[in-house]
């Protein structure tokens, strides 16, 4: 019984750390897109041991879960007029929410790298993806003021 316990504290205390270690990203942001204004909004969504975060970005919205398995993402305008089938791991690591994976190309060339990442810096937000194929890359960099 003891044995139990201790290792449910463990695992509890294991799950909070890991919670913790997510950036705070929630808010209204002003963003820029090739030179364009972009209104962003971050909603964290509280997960067992993760924040996932909703990202309406204006172009579309994306939920990114950082809980270091892989996930798909259905769309990502305007990537997706480039490639469909993305899949994804994130993580998060201190100030910033990383992640890597693979798309298919919609010209079915094969397959691309998908990396991005969201950024927390101190007045300010970055938000990447980056979409790499054999010829091409293809990205969305967002940088971003609160509102």
């Amino acid at each position: 019984m003891k044995k139990t316990m201790a290792l449910f504290a463990a695992v509890v205390g294991l799950v909070a750390v890991q919670a913790q270690a997510c950036p705070k990203l929630a808010g209204s942001y002003n963003c820029e897109y090739k030179s364009f204004p972009i209104d962003v909004t971050v909603v964290e969504i509280p997960g067992r041991g993760f924040t996932s975060y909703d990202v309406n970005y204006g172009l579309g919205r994306v939920v990114i879960h950082p809980d270091g398995k892989e996930h798909t993402i259905d769309k990502l305008p305007p990537l997706d007029s480039k490639a469909k089938n993305f899949k994804y791991t994130a993580t998060c690591k201190g100030n910033e929410v990383p992640f890597v994976g693979t798309a298919d190309m919609a010209d079915g060339s094969g397959k691309a790298n998908l990396t991005g990442r969201l950024v927390k810096g101190a007045d300010a937000v970055e938000i990447t993806f980056v979409l790499a194929a054999k010829n091409k890359t293809y990205d969305i960099q967002l940088a971003c003021q609160p509102n």
